[in-house]
């Protein structure tokens, strides 16, 4: 659902812009109004389980990395060496104009991406819950090692539209299956701080994936740009096979 939303918001913009001359100020304005209902939702209709008036404070959890176990630290690391070479989706924005797409054409793309995650999000999340997280991570780092790699083969517009496809399938594969992961294997009191801990690794990790890529691509071309996140989040799956 969250990746519905994705997809559609930027197919309505590109409608609106479309229909009123790139009025932009619109588009903002228009855009406040989901915000709106989603905190409606929110405050309204989204509760929450509270803990048990008469329990003690001492029994809550405590705050702090040292509690975090093993499992949760080694995949922490791996998923940062992953975000490493996972640079800015801008890129693929630039790749699909290098090769001769329109423009205009582009947040199309992002729809097309958006969309497929959108489809099967579900399904795998469901193969996920049979087969288990990992073997499905595993194949999501594999999965965007070959999709990079073809961003940096690519030559023609046709295959940019099949990349950013299967780049959302690459989305079903990870992003929802990371998040499941953390809560399989960190217990109940602790997944706050560890959804903290983990989202703060890859945040830092994005900065220097993009400036490594933006310095690839200008000193040695997309190819080798790409090609580089390819081996790196290969590295990745392997790590996850060998440390079980």
């Amino acid at each position: 659902m969250d990746a519905l939303g994705a997809a559609l918001g930027p197919l309505v913009a590109f409608g609106i812009l479309a229909i009123y001359a790139n009025n932009f100020h619109l588009v903002f304005w228009l855009s406040v109004i989901p915000g709106l209902v989603a905190v409606a939702l929110t405050v309204f209709f989204l509760k929450e389980k509270r803990h048990d008036e008469n329990q003690k404070k001492t029994s809550l959890p405590k705050i702090g990395f040292r509690n975090l176990n093993r499992r949760f630290i080694i995949f922490t690391l791996i998923s940062t060496l992953f975000a490493v070479g996972n640079f800015s989706d801008a890129f693929l924005a630039l790749r699909a104009q290098d090769v001769g797409m329109l423009p205009a054409l582009i947040p199309l793309a992002f729809f097309a991406l958006n969309m497929s995650s959108s489809i099967f999000s579900m399904p795998i999340g469901m193969l996920s819950d049979r087969i288990g997280r990992r073997p499905v991570l595993i194949y999501g780092f594999i999965m965007f090692a070959l999709i990079y790699f073809g961003f940096g083969m690519a030559k023609s517009v046709m295959w940019i539209w099949v990349l950013f496809i299967f780049y959302g399938l690459y989305y079903a594969f990870t992003e929802g299956i990371q998040k499941a992961y953390i809560a399989d294997i960190v217990p109940e009191g602790q997944r706050g701080t560890a959804m903290g801990t983990y989202n703060s690794m890859i945040g830092i990790a994005a900065l220097p994936a993009s400036i490594m890529a933006g310095f690839l691509w200008q000193t040695f071309g997309p190819m080798v740009a790409f090609s580089t996140s390819s081996v790196i989040a290969i590295i990745a799956a392997l790590l996850m096979i060998i440390l079980r």
